[in-house]
């Protein structure tokens, strides 16, 4: 770059692309488990209370 302050800015912008996109990667990576992971149906519950 030319100027020093927009190389900054360029490297600035990168890193917060590559934080977000990452944080985007990681999170479907996520969904992605524990869609597998869950369970179809929610498991009932006993509706007998304890003493």
């Amino acid at each position: 770059m030319r100027s020093r302050p927009m190389g900054g800015a360029a490297v600035i912008g990168l890193l917060f692309n590559f934080a977000f996109y990452g944080m985007v990667f990681t999170a479907s990576l996520e969904f992605s488990n524990s869609a597998v992971t869950a369970p179809s149906a929610p498991v009932p519950r006993c509706s007998r209370r304890r003493r």
